[in-house]
């Protein structure tokens, strides 16, 4: 049997305040590029540059705004023909579970004509204890965040609260990855300089050895808590306190220098304008949504694509190898009809073996379509699986074909 419910999950949790954080990241965010660092630009640059900033503004909104409809499109889960459940989030949402799988296709697995995941000698199929007993297909695992059986599972991601599969929101998943990481390099872009001026203005202003760095020297530079959480935090607490203190600070220097005859000049009353906390903090969330981004666009390049794993059986090969309490994974595997042999046996295949691994090619192609406009378009295409019959190369289906049978007695199986 699948494993049963447990208790309450941080993940839970993580499913509405994370993409909150997103919406509120996607509300502000936006604005500073658009709003902010554009019209620096346009004020600060010479005319002749004016059009390629116009441009580079087009750019980042049609960016914008394919991000984030993907992005709401995969949570919302848009791209499944789905019934609808109620989640343990308490949000109506939709999924491609195995509930609605066609029953023809499950009786494949009854009529052993496919591989799939065993509980014992006899190839009983693997049943889930929480959904009433169903059929658990291989690659399938019990989301106990959404509360069903997901085939093709790859990880519950708390940024879209739902699960990610390969059967059906593994590519949008991609997809919103990539537009999101490419929007976020082009805010980059016009952001960033700015941004890193206005820390070494703080930094030069309020860290200094003269008397604009007195205040930082009293309250933080020279108080033990300044010590308490180790450097890092050390310099980033002066970083925040050098920010906040900034505008008396500047606004003290600034009158000391017209005191002396030199000229002062109108701010822009723009938050890039002048260094403010708000403008390092959005940058600061930003850049993390970005590393993160690109993180997991390299896990699922090396992972799914170039050796055909799920993160799920990545998972379950690192604990088996930590914990080895289990023998391995008992699939049920056909032979060829051959007179007076057996239709197939159950054999066990040790954990983290790519035996689902078409190629990095094949691979690719699963997950995004063969053909290449199917790479750009969000929806399923045909070449995904059904979620419980999947594609093995000749070269896996040989390897398990080669196997001794699995028997729980240590006899020969019998014919």
């Amino acid at each position: 049997m699948a494993n049963r419910a447990g208790g309450y999950r941080l993940n839970r949790l993580l499913n509405r305040l994370v993409p909150g954080l997103m919406f509120l990241l996607i509300g502000v965010g936006p604005p500073l590029v658009l709003n902010q660092s554009i019209p620096y630009l346009l004020e600060t640059s010479p005319s002749e540059y004016h059009r390629w900033i116009k441009l580079y503004r087009l750019f980042f909104i049609a960016q914008l705004s394919l991000a984030v409809g993907w992005y709401l499109a995969v949570y919302f889960n848009l791209f499944t023909s789905a019934s609808g459940y109620r989640s343990t989030t308490g949000l109506i949402r939709a999924t491609y579970s195995i509930r609605r799988t066609s029953p023809s296709i499950f009786q494949k697995i009854v009529d052993q004509s496919i591989v799939y995941q065993c509980v014992d000698q006899v190839g009983s199929p693997l049943r889930c204890a929480i959904c009433n007993d169903q059929i658990v297909p291989v690659r399938a695992r019990h989301c106990q965040d959404c509360g069903i059986c997901v085939p093709g599972f790859d990880h519950h991601c708390v940024w879209f609260a739902q699960c990610i599969s390969l059967t059906s929101t593994l590519k949008p998943f991609i997809q919103v990855l990539i537009l999101g990481a490419s929007t976020l390099l082009a805010a980059a872009v016009s952001v960033y300089p700015i941004v890193f001026q206005h820390i070494r203005q703080v930094i030069r202003l309020t860290w200094s050895n003269r008397s604009s760095g007195d205040t930082l020297r009293r309250i933080w530079w020279g108080r033990w808590w300044g010590w308490a959480g180790g450097p890092v935090y050390r310099y980033m607490g002066g970083l925040c306190l050098g920010y906040i203190y900034y505008p008396e600070i500047s606004l003290r220097e600034s009158s000391n220098a017209h005191d002396d005859g030199s000229k002062t000049h109108p701010r822009r009353k723009t938050m890039l304008d002048e260094p403010t906390l708000s403008a390092l903090l959005i940058t600061a969330a930003g850049t993390m949504v970005l590393l993160v981004m690109l993180a997991m666009i390299t896990i699922v390049f090396k992972n799914n694509i170039l050796n055909g794993l799920s993160t799920i059986e990545i998972e379950r090969a690192r604990r088996w190898k930590s914990s080895p309490r289990d023998a391995g994974l008992k699939l049920w595997v056909p032979l060829p009809a051959s007179l007076g042999q057996p239709r197939g046996k159950v054999v066990v295949v040790p954990h983290g073996l790519p035996i689902f691994d078409l190629g990095p090619r094949l691979n690719f192609q699963l997950i995004m379509g063969e053909k290449v406009w199917h790479w750009f378009v969000p929806w399923k295409t045909s070449g995904t699986p059904d979620g419980v019959e999947w594609p093995i190369s000749d070269h896996w289906m040989s390897y398990l074909r080669s196997l001794d049978a699995y028997n729980e007695d240590e006899v020969s199986p019998p014919g």
